[in-house]
């Protein structure tokens, strides 16, 4: 995995199990919202909102909910939030719709895009250490495909997390998509050179709102 030092943060949220999926999107968007982008210094909040599962086919998912964070000061990833005055009430609020989280730091690689208002995000496995590199390739070379045809960045996760997860993620794919359209043939066979990379991949159909306006692309060159 890469030496970089990491300027953002994913976390992937479960809800809870007494929640309709529905309560579940409308709470994390609103209440929840309303603290989490009121963090100083906070500079990027994009909620990803579970829609479906694209790859593998048949697939549940485990995670409603894909947060990205990033501060004017990429330090700030690690300690601004349980520094913060009101994290007692982020916390409070966490309970009253998730059940678990689990947060990754990551850096993208290439150059950042607006994200657009329908995405897909795929969260890939973490290899043993001797595949890595090799893996880390496969990739990049994926996400430099689809970007022929669609919007396309990767973002390595660097670094131990430090909450527990049995099958870590090693990277996101993040890839813009029109606003209306059918997207399954441009995408099914990109896709499915997800099998090819031997570790674990979900393909997340998400709808993504911006939380924090304006939006700094510059943290993630």
């Amino acid at each position: 995995m890469s030496e970089a030092k990491p300027n953002k943060r994913v976390t992937l949220i479960e809800k809870r199990s007494d929640m309709s999926d529905k309560a579940f999107h409308a709470h994390w968007s609103g209440p929840h919202a309303e603290i989490a982008r009121d963090l100083p210094g906070l500079v990027w909040y994009i909620q990803n909102h579970v829609q479906s599962v694209l790859w593998p086919a048949g697939h549940v998912p485990t995670h409603l909910g894909i947060a990205e964070i990033a501060f004017r000061d990429p330090r700030d990833i690690f300690d601004r939030i349980d520094k913060w005055e009101r994290v007692g009430e982020l916390r409070e609020d966490e309970g009253r719709f998730l059940s678990t989280r689990y947060g990754c730091w990551t850096r993208a690689r290439g150059t950042a895009v607006m994200p657009a208002q329908r995405r897909i995000v795929v969260q890939i496995g973490r290899p043993d250490p001797d595949r890595a590199e090799a893996v880390g390739h496969q990739v990049a070379e994926l996400a430099a495909r689809i970007d022929t045809h669609l919007p396309c960045h990767v973002e390595e996760c660097i670094g131990e997390s430090p909450d527990a997860l049995t099958d870590p993620p090693g990277w996101f794919l993040f890839v813009e998509l029109p606003v209306a359209g059918d997207i399954a043939d441009q995408l099914t066979a990109d896709l499915d050179q997800l099998q090819g990379l031997g570790v674990s991949a979900v393909a997340h159909l998400v709808h993504a709102e911006a939380k924090r306006l304006p939006i700094d692309l510059s943290l993630t060159p």
